[in-house]
């Protein structure tokens, strides 16, 4: 079994609404290992993404811990935190986010260049390489506003890989994007999963679920289920299909 890079123990998050207290997360106990693909379900409020946000050191916890590498993030102050969150982690979002007034590898190379880890010549041979592993070659020097938005989400997770994260963190990722840009995408998470990638995604989309090995299903602020499956196959994903459903179905979904 490969080795746990985060793990969350009795991980809380509340808010306080008009003098109530909204319980969002409730006592969740989760791992997240090397080179897994773990999709986090749920219907509307269920607390799915706030639960991203909470272990990606994005949000705070109202209570229990978050260990990356052993570490306790929950007690960092924001400084160290954001250096986390930037050498440590990379993140992919419905709404893209990407600078509008940048070209795409401007864009692609802002993490990279921050982060100060290597040269600058060696941050942009990385962005070459990932732009020529994407497809955006040709466009690399393209504002957002002059690429689809399937381009576009392509930057963006080569944005979130420039420093060669821990783990991805996608919060519907393919939520914005039309069925082809979305398969594209997902076969590019799939891709990157396979050469041993650690992703987390947030998803309603069952389609997206089924290129996970892990579904984690929460409702109302807890964990109510987890399902395993066998490494993608696209042979094999009617079966997936009907064995994803199945359990679905048996949640209420």
């Amino acid at each position: 079994m490969s080795k746990a890079i985060l793990d969350c123990k009795d991980l809380s998050k509340s808010y306080a609404h008009e003098g109530i207290q909204n319980h969002v997360l409730k006592h969740i106990d989760l791992e997240i290992r090397q080179g897994e693909f773990t999709v986090i379900m749920g219907p509307s409020g269920s607390g799915k993404s706030t639960l991203l946000y909470c272990i990606s050191g994005m949000e705070s916890c109202s209570g229990g811990s978050v260990y990356l590498h052993g570490d306790d993030i929950t007690k960092f102050n924001e400084n160290r935190l954001s250096d986390i969150r930037l050498q440590n982690f990379g993140f992919v979002f419905q709404q893209i986010h990407l600078v509008s007034n940048l070209s795409l590898l401007e864009n692609i190379v802002i993490p990279g260049l921050s982060r100060k880890s290597g040269s600058n010549k060696e941050v942009y041979a990385k962005a070459d390489s990932l732009l020529q592993t994407f497809l955006l070659e040709e466009a690399k020097n393209r504002l957002p506003s002059q690429v689809s938005g399937g381009e576009q989400q392509r930057a963006a997770i080569a944005r979130a890989l420039i420093n060669q994260p821990d783990i991805i963190f996608a919060d519907e990722p393919t939520g914005a994007l039309n069925q082809n840009n979305s398969t594209i995408v997902l076969d590019l998470f799939t891709r990157l999963n396979q050469e041993g990638q650690t992703i987390v995604m947030v998803t309603h989309d069952r389609r997206a679920a089924l290129r996970g090995g892990r579904i984690i299903y929460l409702l109302d602020g807890r964990i109510h289920g987890e399902l395993t499956l066998a490494p993608y196959d696209e042979d094999m994903l009617k079966s997936r299909e009907t064995q994803v459903n199945a359990w679905l179905e048996s949640l209420s979904w």
